[in-house]
């Protein structure tokens, strides 16, 4: 087994480093990227089998919190989405530059508007400051990475519902995106669930993998959606982008997507 090595030993190995402290309360030390990390982020294949950002974080991520030794991929396909597009913010941040340069172009504009935004204000200090979640609370930012509100070491959610159907299923990671890509012709009300690979217990105390959902009453869905969107909704970085024009018109991106991030149009 790989002895843990102090962050002095790390910087001696890797160059210039960087602990980062996540919305799970986990935390990873990440290296400056270089030019061979640009291939594997850029890897078409991996990009289709929805695998690249976990080759990626392979590479980068020298430490983390919660193993010893190097992360290998199937470790990065189960580090939560919310962790993960921390880890990305971060990396961009300490690699290239906390300023993220991008063109947009609206509708009825026949050429792109220029923007620039911070990047650092869309993670947090996980663990350290109290998260501002509302409006009212100083530091606030609507399109931030929020703090998982619980997260379970074992990287399970695990409930009982009223009716005494107990259920558990994953944060939602890298393999339940790549779930989502296989079934992207055959989009469900259910895939996001079964992309978590979500299971029950059946009498005998056994987890068993859900196919279909014919046990478990509207009440019950109803109930675990609740629970999913409470403990594991939706929490993209997502920037509010201006009309130059009307800056009451606002359009909605999610920050990892815009042309510019991985690879910047402009230093």
């Amino acid at each position: 087994m790989e002895a843990t090595k102090t962050y002095e030993e790390l910087i001696k190995l890797y160059g210039e480093i960087q602990e980062v402290r996540l919305p799970s309360g986990r935390t990873a030390i990440i290296r400056m990227q270089n030019g061979a990390d640009d291939d594997v982020i850029s890897n078409s294949r991996l990009a289709m089998e929805g695998t690249n950002f976990a080759h990626f974080l392979t590479g980068i991520i020298i430490q983390a919190s919660w193993k010893t030794g190097r992360l290998n991929v199937e470790d990065a396909m189960s580090i939560p989405v919310r962790d993960r597009n921390a880890l990305l913010i971060s990396s961009r941040v300490l690699s290239i530059s906390e300023e993220l340069k991008f063109q947009w172009t609206w509708e009825g504009e026949s050429s792109p508007t220029w923007y620039t935004e911070d990047l650092v204000q869309f993670i947090w200090p996980y663990g350290e400051l109290d998260y501002p979640h509302k409006p009212e609370d100083d530091g606030y930012f609507e399109g931030r990475i929020p703090p998982y509100p619980s997260f379970a070491d074992s990287g399970m959610i695990e409930l009982t519902l009223e009716s005494q159907k107990s259920f558990r299923l994953r944060y939602y990671d890298g393999n339940s995106d790549k779930y989502m890509i296989n079934q992207s012709q055959e989009m469900t009300r259910n895939s996001e669930l079964l992309a978590r690979g979500i299971e029950y217990k059946g009498e005998d105390g056994k987890w068993v993998k859900i196919e279909n959902f014919r046990m478990f009453t509207p009440k019950d869905m109803f109930a675990i959606r609740a629970a999913v969107d409470k403990l594991d909704g939706e929490a993209s970085p997502i920037m509010s982008i201006p009309h130059p024009k009307n800056p009451q018109t606002v359009e909605k991106q999610y920050l990892l997507t815009l042309e510019g991030f991985l690879f910047p149009l402009e230093m």
